[in-house]
């Protein structure tokens, strides 16, 4: 009797599973149709940097030498203390569309990065504004121009693109780059059914108009990413993965950074419309109730319905992971051993967030 209800439960959970890849994560696998008619309005680049000074320093170039015809890179300096200003002042004979401004002291104490991406929106002339953080670095020059090319309706408000991970051969590297592409898979895949629900500062690309005008929730420190795309109706999201519009970013130094800068944006996810939280905890539900159910099954030593279950499930899957990563650079063979992972790290996340300050920038 006992052995039954795991079985069943297993297969549940993994029907459940195989709902949510083939719905809403194999959506990326298809072609999108072509954007409108390509302008060039004018975009306005932000990167808010908090002491980044040697981060700016290496991908300044990438943002500055994008093939675009009228765009300006706007640098906010959130009270650095590493001269920012000063050396950008220095070097802006070279790139004359280059700005730096200053926060304001009066933001000094704000939590988090909020108050000074107010503030550098304030201080773009472009409608649009694409966002990226100072240690991060376009695939290539047309990364501006593949994310406004993204637009397939007039009506578009918001563009939400890729950031993965920058990787090593090293096993930790790897499974940080795919528990990346892990959580871009569900909010990329929910926002092409429309049911957009966040974003990544890395690489998004939203109307000024429609950015100052969003609650960004000024109490936490995180989540104005995911606050700039829920200000926006999700029928007027769209999003862009075509690998020229690929932003990297270098994974953290070592795990616990990891885990704790995981902790404070996992906060955000507590203000989430009721249908999303409620959709993200059936998938991640399913997915403990499964790990769990072929755990149990070694167990009690069902070695050969362990077996069964693992390769029909694997077999089911394969078409859509072997895709996903062809198109999103997901490194491949690493789902059988990444997925329980990425599992167990969210439970140690998941306690965390009681302790965790809200206060830090993020």
């Amino acid at each position: 009797m006992l052995v039954a209800m795991i079985l069943w439960a297993t297969i549940g959970s993994g029907l459940i599973l195989v709902g949510y890849y083939y719905y809403y994560f194999n959506v990326l696998n298809h072609p999108i149709t072509p954007g409108i008619k390509p302008n060039t309005h004018p975009v306005t680049l932000l990167i808010c940097v908090k002491n980044g000074i040697e981060e700016v320093r290496q991908n300044l170039s990438s943002w500055c030498d994008q093939d675009y015809p009228d765009y300006e890179v706007v640098i906010i300096d959130d009270h650095s203390t590493d001269c920012l200003c000063g050396y950008l002042q220095k070097i802006q004979n070279f790139y004359p569309h280059l700005s730096c401004y200053k926060a304001p002291v009066v933001i000094k104490d704000s939590p988090g990065k909020k108050a000074a991406l107010l503030y550098g929106l304030k201080q773009a002339r472009s409608p649009w504004i694409l966002m990226t953080d100072a240690d991060c670095r376009p695939a290539s020059r047309f990364w501006i121009r593949e994310m406004m090319g993204a637009r397939t309706r007039p009506a578009t408000q918001c563009i939400i693109g890729y950031s993965p991970l920058e990787r090593t051969s090293a096993l930790q590297s790897r499974w940080l780059a795919f528990e990346t592409s892990w959580v871009a898979l569900q909010y990329l895949g929910f926002a092409r059914k429309g049911e957009a629900y966040m974003g990544v500062g890395r690489n998004l690309l939203i109307l000024r108009d429609v950015a100052l005008a969003a609650d960004l929730h000024p109490e936490l420190a995180s989540g104005d990413d995911d606050f700039l795309v829920q200000s926006v109706d999700p029928k007027r999201v769209e999003i862009c993965v075509h690998p020229d519009s690929w932003v990297f970013t270098s994974a953290p130094e070592h795990f616990i950074a990891w885990i704790t800068r995981k902790t404070r944006h996992s906060q955000t996810s507590m203000l989430y419309p009721s249908k999303i939280k409620t959709k993200l905890i059936i998938f991640h539900g399913a997915m403990a109730l499964f790990y769990a159910g072929l755990l149990s099954l070694i167990i009690i030593n069902s070695v050969w319905l362990i077996a069964l279950i693992w390769i029909t499930y694997s077999g089911i899957l394969f078409p859509v992971r072997r895709n996903l990563s062809n198109n999103l650079g997901i490194p491949r063979n690493v789902w059988i051993w990444t997925e329980p992972l990425v599992l167990m790290s969210y439970c140690v996340i998941l306690f965390r967030m009681f302790f965790q300050s809200k206060q830090r920038w993020a």
